[in-house]
């Protein structure tokens, strides 16, 4: 998962170094390092077992096979094997069932008394893990599906969309971290963001939003946007 995070990364810094600024095309860059850092962040979390971590993974491996049934050669196959190299392992595997019938699909993987579940969504991931950007996380998701309105802020709103990308990538890239040095235990834990950047997004802003995004703030309601305008 850092390796993918860091190829994102690297994809992105390519696109922003770029001497035209494509918008579309830097959304499902950023949208998949929030989907890579919230799985990393998901999986590391302080206070899981070693149990929930194998339950997890093998959730995670049973929930690949299913996503990629047309570039498999037999889904069955290749299902039924994991399924025997888990139970082998001492796992327990619980089909899933539809409409009152037991299908094939595997629902959820149990390790003693740890449980995973191989279906979610990754805006309730993000909302659990990374819960500044859900919101934004969500609209990149609309950008990436072609819908109107949201990719006609791609084109009518850059500012708002650069800062939306800056505001992900910085969050996304701080989960990752944390979750990766806080399970190690390595003493090099700490906050890599420089402030004086984090302040630019908001600073970016136009005056008469920076006014409002401080009053929310100081209110304590939840701001899920460096730039307001993007939540009307």
């Amino acid at each position: 998962m850092s390796n993918a995070l860091v190829v994102h990364l690297r994809g992105l810094e390519v696109l922003m170094n770029h001497k035209i600024f494509y918008a579309l095309p830097t959304v499902p860059i950023v949208r998949a390092l929030a989907e890579v850092a919230s799985t990393c962040s998901w999986m590391l979390e302080p206070g899981l077992t070693a149990d929930d971590r194998a339950a997890r993974g093998y959730a995670s491996l049973f929930r690949t096979i299913e996503q990629n049934q047309a570039q498999l050669k037999d889904t069955r196959a290749t299902r039924e094997w994991l399924v025997e190299v888990v139970t082998e392992s001492g796992a327990r595997i619980q089909r899933r069932v539809v409409a009152g019938k037991s299908t094939d699909e595997i629902g959820t993987v149990s390790v003693r008394r740890a449980h995973a579940k191989t279906a979610f969504k990754y805006h309730h991931r993000l909302e659990q893990q990374i819960p500044s950007i859900s919101a934004m996380y969500s609209g990149m998701s609309a950008m990436a599906h072609g819908e109107t309105t949201a990719t006609g802020l791609a084109w009518n709103s850059t500012d708002v969309l650069l800062r939306m990308v800056a505001k992900v990538s910085l969050e996304s890239t701080r989960a990752w971290s944390t979750a990766v040095h806080t399970w190690t235990g390595s003493e090099l834990l700490a906050d890599f963001i420089n402030p004086i950047d984090e302040a630019n997004i908001i600073k970016s802003m136009p005056p008469d939003q920076v006014v409002e995004f401080e009053a929310l703030r100081q209110r304590n309601q939840p701001v899920y946007s460096p730039d307001v305008e993007s939540n009307r």
